[in-house]
């Protein structure tokens, strides 16, 4: 396989990048920021007829040029073309106007001795993605990005304007754009102003006219910081420890030992752990509910306790807020980590650097030494090792009891256990000293966290003091520039030596952190599937190690790169024509799992502690082949669904609008906010529609139905499965937003794997699902049909089996008998066979029968034990040996098992 040199393999991403970020968010040209607006008054010639250059008469023109020149990297100028009017949705601004350029060709102004004139670089036209953004598709199958790309092939047509009236009006709904026929006769800014005055335009109500003229933009910051970086990566032609390893040499593999947060994880998020130590680069897949972020947070933790620095960054801000919410939740680190994607972080860091410059420390407080942590956590480990030595001994003597013919030997080993280990209860002492002492240093690792950084803090304080206080010039500088100037000259380890955890959104990385390879110990990317490769490069280049987080059956990024563009940057770079290169359609996630060189440095979290058997069975067989292990499957979850579909005969409109379902949803709504309106913790409710077109108008019906109070209240969210992603709520409310005479087109969006897994897998307790249509009239092959048919045909098939042996029937017999409930033998739970899954009226036990020979001779491990109980089942476990001898003692410990 032929390899990319560095310098080129981060240049055709970088233009890739480039070209993705083209165009800006610009929605209205009056508002204050846009202080150097001109508009041709007349007639446009500049574009239509292809002069080289215009008189530019504006009469900011010098002070134009004065700010162009100073403030290059951060401002631009462009000249734009065909100018959209409308009201803006939610906008916080008191001017609601929607006016912007549809069309921005990047343009420069120049001093002559006959005055100003404009010129535009017409081969590089850009679209207004923002504009896009709020158009309302017809038909949801057809990508805004590829909208973009046909917009952009009729620019050079000499009629370009009539084609892009029908083309907008093919693809879009409510685009009125009969004025665009007067062109290249142009609206001037007065006719504009005189449009919103006398019109009042209606949201989602669009009208295109003619109309031409400049106005000067930030330079999106997207692409300038994460374009600034890869620029001077391609300078530097050179990959750094972690993409050498990744993109060129066969993954080596280090030793390391046992962490003190094993206790807490399960068998596969130990391995990620582990793996995020020995391997240069690894994977966690983390499908919905399997607690990815709990597993991230621990990899942090173990990562700080070996002294080393980490850096968590996502694409997704709610994926960052909750690591930094778990982190200060679990280990008690608010005042150490710096958290960058916060809307006051600036603040926040400043805040934090002046304390330490001011010698403001947090007090001392008990100390914990990790000499204790590891007694502690060897305890554990010989706790587990007795319990299997007993439980050992317990299924030989069980053989050994019911064996007609035994060896001389056997006979010696039969009397000695029966004889010489008579502490039958020592099983029961095992766990409760084992509950004791994890719940001890549960308490003391986040102790020890804390006192560790502010020793680490305290201790080098004095010594970086120089640092820090350049630091904080920095980030107190206004100037993106002068920020850049200043940072550059910072020595980074040593604040890492203060700070070792940084939170950060990935397009803000630039701004906070230098561009040094190797700059951090570890570098963890959340929500992995939504990150492009090149967004991801940057933070990688700063990583000896790096973990990628994500979920392949989930979804990828928005890509506006044509397959020609990204065709000729293969070219122009000398980029192997291999899949794993695609910018439009993989992300970094799939570049890792693609160059892991070892099926070890993959972990698959497995087990589901989020939902129901109802909620994510359909999900689990169709997507991951039945490997999710539910957590939440005792009888309480899996004898009912936990979902309800409400038919309704809604019809979707030429808008893209189910209006008769949106409204049977707000009317489920009401009565959901009208039964728990009381609830001191009432639930959260999500609204998820695949279509934005069916968003938009059920956020209409909220805001003209529900008080912000109670919207605040309920935590209402209403949007696509890509808003949701990520994120999760008590109760989700489903729109389809379709009918039985919807295009293929739509049901084929709405069925994507991706769409449909992330939009149905959002909800922890309860889930709502409207549907206007009839199943047979499902157009195309997708996943809405077998959906369909998995709701109206769903029966939990969590039943026993039905062979059980003398000591399940007699303890189930005793249950039933002594009225503590019901006991259900052979229960399947997860992945496991429970021998005795009891249900009393206050709680779920998990009754572990060990040494009576047969199917249930053996003994859970601790490990199973723990995950059991942190899904809410207690455990039992009972030895045939003291069963045999001692039925009412152990009859008085299960009534104490379940007693408060």
């Amino acid at each position: 396989m032929s390899q990319a040199l560095p310098q080129d393999f981060f240049g055709y991403f970088n233009a890739c990048h480039q070209l993705n970020h083209q165009g800006n968010k610009i929605e209205n040209i009056f508002a204050s920021k846009y202080k150097y607006n001109w508009f041709v008054k007349e007639k446009e010639a500049l574009f239509v007829d292809r002069y080289p250059v215009f008189p530019y008469d504006s009469r900011y023109a010098e002070s134009l040029q004065k700010t162009l020149t100073l403030e290059a990297l951060e401002k631009e100028l462009f000249y734009g073309l065909c100018y959209v009017l409308s009201k803006q949705e939610n906008s916080i601004s008191r001017d609601n106007r929607l006016c912007a350029p549809l069309i921005l060709f990047p343009a420069s102004i120049s001093l002559t001795e006959e005055g100003y004139f404009i010129s535009i670089d017409r081969d590089n036209p850009q679209v207004n993605r923002s504009l896009l953004h709020q158009f309302i598709l017809k038909n949801e199958n057809i990508s805004k990005g590829e909208i973009a790309e046909k917009i952009l092939a009729l620019v050079p047509k000499p009629d370009f304007h009539a084609d892009l009236r029908l083309l907008l009006e093919e693809y879009f709904h409510n685009i009125h754009s009969s004025e665009l026929l007067l062109f290249p006769r142009v609206w001037n800014e007065g006719k504009i102003r005189k449009f919103f005055k006398e019109q009042n335009p209606q949201e989602n109500e669009f009208t295109l006219i003619p109309a031409a003229g400049t106005l000067l933009v930030e330079k999106s910051q997207n692409a300038l910081r994460i374009g600034f970086d890869l620029e001077q990566m391609i300078q530097k032609k050179a990959y750094n420890n972690c993409l050498n390893d990744l993109l060129t040499n066969p993954s080596t593999k280090a030793t390391t030992g046992p962490s003190i947060y094993d206790f807490r994880l399960n068998v596969e998020q130990q391995q990620a752990l582990k793996n995020s130590q020995q391997f240069h680069n690894s994977i966690i897949i983390g499908p919905p509910g399997t607690g990815k972020s709990y597993t991230i947070t621990a990899i942090v933790a173990n990562a700080i306790m070996k002294n080393q620095s980490v850096l968590v960054v996502s694409k997704s801000k709610h994926a960052v807020e909750v690591i930094r919410q778990m982190m200060i939740s679990d280990y008690d680190l608010k005042d150490y980590l710096i958290h960058t994607s916060g809307h006051q972080y600036k603040s926040s860091l400043k805040a934090k650097l002046r304390k330490c410059l001011n010698g403001i420390h947090q007090s001392r407080g008990s100390h914990i030494h990790a000499t204790k942590l590891e007694q502690q956590s060897a305890t554990l480990q010989q706790l587990e090792e007795k319990f299997e030595r007993i439980t050992d001994r317990e299924q030989k003597l069980g053989s050994l009891s019911f064996s007609e013919k035994l060896s001389t030997k056997e006979k010696i080993q039969k009397w000695w256990w029966r004889n010489n280990f008579r502490n039958h209860t020592e099983i029961w002492e095992i766990l409760e000293a084992s509950a004791k002492v994890t719940a001890q240093l549960e308490k003391d690792i986040g102790q020890y966290s804390k006192e560790k950084i502010r020793r680490t803090q305290s201790a080098n304080v004095n010594k970086y003091r120089k640092s820090i206080s350049a630091f904080y010039d920095a980030i107190d500088s206004q100037s993106f520039t002068d920020y850049k100037e200043r940072v550059e000259k910072i020595d980074h380890q040593k604040m890492l030596k203060i700070f070792p955890l940084w939170l950060a959104h990935l397009n803000e990385l630039n701004g906070v952190l230098p561009l040094q390879p190797d700059l951090f110990d570890l570098v963890i990317i959340d929500e992995a599937t939504q990150c492009d490769v090149a967004s991801a490069l940057p933070a990688l280049y700063r990583a000896k190690k790096a973990v990628v987080v994500g979920d392949p059956y989930q979804l990828r990024h928005y890509s506006f790169i044509s397959q020609m563009q990204q065709f000729q940057l293969r070219e122009k770079f000398n980029i192997p024509n291999e899949k794993i290169y695609d910018f439009r359609n993989r992300s970094i996630l799939d570049l890792f799992i693609s160059k892991a060189q070892q099926q070890e440095q993959v972990s698959f979290l497995r087990e589901h502690f989020r939902s129901t058997p109802s909620l994510i069975n359909f999900s689990n067989e169709a997507f991951y082949e039945g490997a999710l292990k539910v957590i939440r499957s005792t009888p309480e979850f899996s004898q009912n669904a936990q979902w309800a579909i409400i038919r309704t005969d809604g019809h979707r409109n030429e808008k893209g609008v189910n209006e008769k379902e949106a409204e049977a949803l707000i009317q489920e709504l009401k009565a959901l906010v009208q039964k728990y309106q009381n609830e001191k913790q009432p639930p959260s409710f999500g609204i998820i529609s695949p279509f934005n077109s069916q968003v938009v108008f059920l956020n209409k019906l909220l805001k003209n139905n529900f008080e912000l109070e109670t919207i605040k209240k309920f935590q209402i969210f209403c949007g696509t499965p890509f808003h949701f992603q990520g994120s999760e709520r008590d109760i989700i409310l489903f729109s389809f937003g379709l009918c039985n005479q919807s295009h293929a087109a739509a049901f084929q969006h709405a069925g994507k794997a991706e769409v449909l897994n992330v939009g149905i897998t959002r909800a922890k307790s309860f889930q709502y699902i409207f549907q206007s249509f009839d199943p047979q009239s499902i157009k195309g092959e997708n996943y809405i049909k077998p959906y369909i048919s998995f709701l109206n045909n769903y029966k939990y098939q969590q039943e026993e089996t039905e062979a059980h042996d003398a000591f399940q029937l007699e303890v189930a017999t005793a249950i039933s008998k002594n009225q503590l409930g019901e006991a259900k033998m052979a229960y399947p739970l997860a992945g496991m066979l429970l021998d005795i899954l009891w249900i009393s009226p206050k709680q779920a036990v998990f009754i572990d029968l060990i040494g009576y020979p047969g199917d249930y001779q053996g003994a859970f491990s601790m490990e199973r034990y723990k995950t059991l109980e942190r899904s809410g089942i207690k455990v039992f476990p009972l030895q045939y040996s003291y069963w045999n001898k001692n039925k009412a003692d152990v009859i008085s410990r299960l009534r104490k098992t379940i007693t408060p």
